[in-house]
């Protein structure tokens, strides 16, 4: 009977099972031929039996004090295969905390293997390996204040095939939660074991294979696969740059972020933003502005979806300063911020007009008709207003029904503004149209930016002998109106590198402003500012690195090998280049409040 343990102990009654177990735990067959059979019965039995668990799990443990061990695939479907059982978090916890390093490798090798992981528990295995993470003996003869932005320290090391099978194990204990809420905040949870340890081609690799389970026909999985990468993105913002504008679009762009959970870049925005609402009276405030604005011009640009986040903070800070007299109100740097504001919602376009951000669009909406209600009179708020008319009308476009019935509200103040001003002619007719009860007239919004008469001949001259001249023509006519750049961005990037320092200055200069109009373009225009930097010319170099910040801020996604670039051009060309990387720190660091 004792060469059949398992037998033997299921038969047994209940009021004998004792007895009988501790024979077999003392006879002298289990000397002879080892323990295996008897924990192979053991696990077994704890599987299918209910009402002898405790004498069970006993006897396991005094056994396999690592509980995994002898018979290790019947020990870890025990601990791990799909079902119900109750004392797996009394095993698991032995398991992580008695097992030696090795046991757990093993496990761990054996449970990430993608063929089990459809077999597998997900969050039996998710369980034991947070527990891995948080295991107290990694704590031993370590030190106890850890650095304050320390790098967070890759406990599993798990290579990039384990890692895909933890994202399908997030994947597949999202996929039995029936409640869509608990599953998000779940795979939120689960998120440690991938996101904070992950280099760029990992995280390629991660979300090449979300996106392609998230692309197969409709189903929870593939709707738990977006959720993971929704999380993902919240947690690690830069896997912007591994999706196409159609995934996009489609797993990101249709997604409530702006209600769920937190993000990387939540602190990071609302720092720049808190800072560029503060409007201090200090002498160097317009050019701190500036550096300011370019920071948040580029989140925006690149994460508009996680700056609208802010929106509704931004909203409430713009009040309270319409009301002061115009000339304390444009000295305060109040209409240089509400300016500043306007540029950032065009650029938060489309996603700005969609139903969860309505309460907080239309309040910053209020704050900018009460501006113009007080001040639209005067000569400097024209440009102002038309940009917000064509603001206007882009939200007409998007969502008519819900535009115009806002629009409805400030009917009045409308009314009186199209009195002084002609541009809002076009939003009066549509809101007639509605008022009548007739068809909604939609107009396409009219260009801010329209070409002057002599364009042509500008961009003609850019290629011509009276190169400057031109540049200046340019400059005088962009100054206002950056969007103008965009068709002389080509040329421009050719004359970068002339041998006239003023053609130079003044084509970098341009570039720049083009870069703090459209921060998304920088990529592009990159190539044409690496050429300069390795042309070999001490001048062109040095125009070009008086521009390294600029270029830098908006470049983040490549900063570190472009700041590379630059030190090692200082190591061997003999130019000094420490002011320009600490001022490109400088910006870079104000994201953080540093």
């Amino acid at each position: 009977a004792s060469e059949n343990p398992e037998k033997m102990l299921g038969e047994t009654a209940l009021s004998r099972l004792e007895a009988t177990g501790r024979v077999l735990l003392e006879s002298q067959s289990l000397r002879v031929h080892g323990t295996q059979n008897l924990v192979q019965a053991l696990s077994t039995l704890l599987q299918t039996s209910d009402n002898r668990k405790g004498l069970l799990i006993d006897w396991l443990v005094e056994l396999e004090p690592e509980i995994v061990s002898t018979s290790a695939s019947a020990q870890l479907d025990l601990l791990f295969s799909r079902g119900e059982f109750m004392c797996r978090p009394f095993l698991l916890t032995l398991l992580a905390h008695h097992a030696s390093w090795a046991t757990l490798h093993h496990c761990t090798k054996r449970l990430l293997d993608p063929a089990v992981v459809s077999k597998n528990d997900p969050s039996a295995v998710l369980d034991f390996l947070i527990a891995l993470t948080c295991n107290p003996k990694l704590l031993q003869g370590r030190e106890k204040c850890t650095p304050r932005h320390g790098a967070i320290e890759d406990i599993l090391g798990l290579p990039l095939s384990q890692l895909l099978c933890i994202a399908d194990y997030i994947v597949e204990e999202a996929v039995q939660l029936s409640d869509v809420k608990v599953a998000v905040d779940k795979m939120n949870l689960r998120l440690s074991l991938l996101a904070p340890h992950a280099d760029q081609e990992t995280l390629s690799a991660l979300v090449k294979h979300l996106s392609e389970n998230a692309g197969k026909p409709t189903g929870k999985q593939s709707e738990m696969c977006r959720q993971l990468l929704v999380q993902l993105y919240l947690r690690v913002p830069s896997i912007i740059t591994q999706l196409s504008e159609s995934e996009l679009t489609k797993y990101l762009s249709n997604s409530p972020i702006s209600v769920m959970g937190s993000s990387v870049l939540d602190s990071m925005s609302h720092t720049l933003l808190t800072a560029l609402t503060a409007t201090p009276p200090s002498k160097d405030w317009q050019k701190r502005a500036g550096d300011l604005e370019l920071a948040t011009r580029k989140m925006a640009a690149t994460h508009p979806l996680l700056v609208l986040r802010q929106l509704t903070m931004l909203s409430a800070a713009l009040r309270g300063r319409v009301h002061l007299e115009f000339p304390v109100f444009r000295s305060r740097n109040h209409l240089s911020l509400f300016t500043q504001v306007l540029g950032l919602l065009e650029l938060l376009k489309p996603h700005l007009f969609r139903a969860e951000y309505s309460t907080a669009l239309h309040g910053t909406f209020d704050t900018y008709f009460a501006l113009f209600k007080n001040h639209g009179q005067m000569k400097d708020m024209g440009t102002l207003l038309n940009r917000f008319v064509s603001l206007l009308k882009a939200y007409i476009g998007y969502n008519a029904e819900e535009a115009l019935r806002y629009l409805q509200t400030q009917a009045p103040a409308i009314s009186e503004l199209q009195s002084q001003n002609h541009s809002l002619g076009s939003v009066c007719i549509m809101m007639s149209g509605v008022r009548g009860g007739g068809e909604v007239l939609v107009s396409v919004p009219t260009p801010a930016d329209t070409f002057p008469l002599h364009w042509d001949s500008i961009l003609m001259g850019l290629k011509g002998p009276d190169v400057l001249a031109s540049l200046h023509e340019l400059d005088k006519v962009s100054s206002g109106r950056p969007a103008l750049l965009a068709p002389a961005v080509s040329d421009l990037c050719e004359l970068v590198l002339s041998p006239s320092s003023s053609v130079r200055g003044l084509a970098h200069g341009l570039l720049v402003r083009h870069l703090r109009h459209a921060p998304h373009c920088a990529l592009s225009l990159l190539p044409a500012y690496l050429s300069c930097l390795n042309c070999g010319q001490y001048e062109v170099v040095s125009s070009a690195l008086a521009k390294l910040p600029e270029v830098v801020v908006c470049s983040q996604e490549v900063a570190l090998s472009l700041l590379e670039t630059v030190f090692c051009l200082g190591l061997t060309q003999n130019m000094d280049t420490v002011p320009c990387i600490t001022r490109s720190l400088a910006l870079l660091n104000l994201q953080t409040g540093c």
